[in-house]
């Protein structure tokens, strides 16, 4: 889903329901203006979430395990100004986190599941916004 260039500060607001194997996965890659994936989560059934940091895939534990065909309110935040994303799953929030790589702008929105452990992922209520603390 291409979203146009924001320099400011996004927030992602949906629903996610997830349906397979435990471990199958669906995965969230926000895309940068360079076209690389800049940020990912990931939410493998029966175990976690999970976010990928600089080199690595973090755990999420605050999160509530995500189980087979329950649908959970995901909100995802981007930080612009720190570089840094947080996760809210009904209403449980992760905490800023590091993202994989630098981005200056949100280009794209890609909602797939993995390749190797691939679950049924469905999604409702798609908001993409400008997000402001103040």
């Amino acid at each position: 889903m291409d979203i146009e260039e924001n320099d400011g500060n996004i927030v992602l607001d949906m629903f996610l329901q997830v349906m397979g194997y435990p471990a199958n996965r669906a995965v969230i890659h926000f895309v940068n203006e360079e076209n690389e994936t800049f940020a990912s989560m990931n939410c493998l059934l029966d175990y976690r979430w999970g976010n990928r940091g600089p080199g690595y895939w973090e755990s999420l534990q605050t999160l509530p395990v995500p189980l087979w065909g329950q649908w959970y309110h995901l909100q995802v935040i981007l930080d612009r100004d720190s570089k840094q994303i947080r996760y809210i799953v009904d209403g449980i929030d992760s905490g800023w986190l590091e993202t994989k790589l630098a981005w200056e702008y949100v280009t794209a929105l890609d909602l797939r599941g993995n390749l190797y452990y691939p679950a049924v992922s469905r999604y409702d209520n798609i908001i993409i916004a400008t997000y402001d603390e103040s």
